[in-house]
């Protein structure tokens, strides 16, 4: 895969090994992923998903084990929700002034709009923060995470691409990457915000806060959208 393992890193390829020992065989590894789209129907007007899933493609297993090992950095993560449960056990004894406003948002297309070399400096920040990782394994998880993110070749329609911004829905690190991706966008556009919010958390790309006035939440949004261009939140 284009890397080198020695000394320190040891203990990183006898993690990597376990998601390796099946292994990848020519005749059955695909050399592009197939390009797809999923209807939407809860949208109006509706829309399309695009879909790339990387089963039996060359970056699979890395992916696998990228997603495996963000996992301490994804749950130091204080807004990510990991269900509707957790939310639902979190609202039932909290009180909020009764002129206080539900704000939802929503990330705009968040998988490939996410610029590489904004997703790697966000992962190496929540990496060092989350003192769960050496400084040998936080190279070497960026190292894996720039070559799974510009190798994803999709073919469709007798025609090959290669993906040149963002991540593939369908690759399996992905959510755990984007989730740390918005973190470090949102705790920037929270930082700026005077009022804030009251409850804050997101599921993924979807955000729920209680908003101390509706003019506060408007603020955030903003906030949201100034950090980066091709980032951008669509709120109520």
């Amino acid at each position: 895969i284009g890397v080198r393992l020695v000394g320190s890193e040891m203990c990183i390829r006898d993690r990597l090994y376990p998601f390796f020992q099946e292994g990848l065989h020519t005749d059955d590894t695909a050399s592009a992923v197939p390009f797809y789209i999923t209807v939407k129907v809860h949208k109006l007007p509706i829309k399309g998903r695009p879909i790339c899933a990387n089963i039996n493609y060359i970056t699979c297993n890395v992916s696998r084990w990228l997603h495996f090992i963000l996992g301490p950095a994804y749950a130091s993560i204080p807004c990510a929700l990991q269900n509707t449960a957790e939310l639902l056990v979190l609202l039932k004894n909290k009180q909020f002034p009764s002129n206080c406003c539900l704000y939802t948002a929503d990330v705009v297309s968040m998988y490939p709009s996410i610029p590489t070399n904004l997703g790697l400096n966000a992962s190496q920040v929540t990496l060092q923060e989350s003192y769960k990782y050496s400084f040998d394994e936080i190279n070497f998880i960026l190292l894996l995470s720039h070559w799974v993110l510009t190798h994803n070749y999709i073919s469709f329609n007798s025609k090959f691409w290669l993906q040149l911004k963002g991540t593939a829905m369908g690759t399996s690190f992905a959510v755990r990457y984007a989730n740390i991706v918005i973190f470090q966008i949102e705790r920037k556009a929270l930082n700026a915000c005077t009022q804030k919010p009251l409850l804050y958390k997101r599921f993924v790309d979807d955000i729920i806060a209680i908003m101390p006035t509706k003019a506060s939440g408007d603020t955030l949004t903003q906030a949201l959208n100034a950090v980066n261009p091709t980032i951008q939140f669509t709120a109520e």
